[in-house]
């Protein structure tokens, strides 16, 4: 049975999925209350870029500092 390629769609949902957890894993590990926020708040964007399966477009990330 033939592999199918993957998508853009599919990779950027593949990475922002793997980003979420990724900072979900940094914030149990932050060394201050803040970091802790910094890494929920970019692991809950990239959560939100996944789920937007219908884009196949690139997103950007922003964060306030």
């Amino acid at each position: 049975m033939p592999v199918t390629p993957m998508t853009d769609a599919e990779r950027h949902q593949l990475y922002y999925e793997r980003r979420e957890e990724q900072e979900r894993h940094l914030a149990t590990h932050a060394g201050s209350p803040e970091g802790r926020i910094v890494h929920l708040e970019l692991a809950d964007r990239y959560a939100a870029l996944a789920q937007d399966r219908g884009s196949d477009r690139r997103s950007r990330l922003t964060i306030r500092v």
